[in-house]
């Protein structure tokens, strides 16, 4: 799952393929297995991580709005 879950963060094959790629028959097994051991859907995994690059890569220059970002995340 560990691989799955780098690849989910900067890959972009579709799960579909990281399914094949991982060795689990179909793509239900494989969200089933991910979601109990990462804790979110491969999805919402993929979502949130590409979130984070954007905001990472955003606010790099301004160091106070990463700060606000991460609050408000808290929240």
């Amino acid at each position: 799952m560990s691989l799955a879950r780098d690849a989910l963060s900067s890959d972009t094959r579709s799960i579909s393929e990281l399914t094949a790629a991982t060795g689990y028959a179909s793509e239900k097994a494989f969200s089933t297995t991910f979601r109990r051991v990462v804790g979110a859907s491969p999805r919402h995994f993929r979502d949130k991580a590409r979130q984070q690059a954007e905001g990472d890569s955003r606010t790099r220059s301004h160091p106070s709005r990463a700060i606000r970002e991460r609050r408000a995340d808290m929240r």
